[in-house]
């Protein structure tokens, strides 16, 4: 069905990223191709034709990882072209990942002017849209671009920027661990709870039985002690 191509690409978009940022080129073309194969199947019309604008992003992201600029920035202008054609995108923040990945390109050109304007696109984005700095990938390229232009103040500043994202990164992954560690020691202790009721049920069970064939045994004997009378005053 339709909804399971598209969940195939999310799904195998999202393990692209994934090897993406592990520098698994190998795997990271695998799933690209796994991505495409699904959206082939789909029926024509916005979706798909979404779904295809954005794999052309990711193969422009996947060429910047290859080193090959070139053929990077060609798909990244399919991309920019299908993107801006359009008055609604089924993709939330396209804009901020396209210009990040254009950013990257032209860094690695060593066009660092022209890999500035992207970044400080994104900038600006984050800025008016989330009001937020940008995310580490884009904080990284600020720091390289600075670094490579020689204007060492701007790069401590994105750098200082990066350690900050980075430690409040682990603050946030520390509140959540630290959150999970006590709803499982809750949810242990209820479990430990229900599993001593269930024990004393259990028990309870076995005396309730208990009593009643000692009943049963003991009506019996005095129906038997009862009979013997009536034969012996007989």
């Amino acid at each position: 069905s339709q909804d399971t191509l598209t969940y195939g690409i999310y799904s195998t978009d999202g393990m692209f990223q994934c090897y993406l940022n592990e520098n698994d080129l190998e795997m990271a073309w695998f799933y690209l191709n796994e991505s495409r194969e699904f959206i082939n199947k789909q029926e024509a019309g916005k979706v798909k034709e979404d779904n295809l604008t954005k794999h052309y992003l990711s193969l422009g992201e996947y060429y910047v990882a290859k080193d090959n600029v070139k053929k990077a920035i060609e798909y990244l202008k399919m991309a920019e072209d299908r993107f801006n054609s359009e008055t609604y995108f089924n993709y939330t923040n396209f804009d901020i990942e396209l210009y990040t990945a254009y950013g990257d390109a032209y860094l690695a050109k060593r066009d660092y002017d022209k890999a500035l304007e992207y970044y400080k696109k994104v900038e600006k984005l984050y800025s008016d849209r989330l009001g937020s700095p940008p995310d580490k990938y884009c904080l990284e390229g600020f720091y390289e671009t600075y670094n490579g232009k020689g204007e060492y103040d701007k790069a401590c500043r994105y750098a200082e920027l990066m350690y900050e994202a980075l430690n409040e990164s682990y603050i946030s992954q520390e509140q959540q661990y630290a959150t999970y560690m006590v709803e499982k020691y809750q949810n242990e202790q209820n479990e430990e709870k229900i599993s001593k009721l269930q024990e004393r049920k259990r028990k309870l069970l076995y005396v309730v039985i208990i009593v009643c064939v000692l009943i049963a045994i003991f009506t019996l004997l005095l129906i038997s002690i009862h009979n013997r009378t009536k034969k012996i005053e007989l």
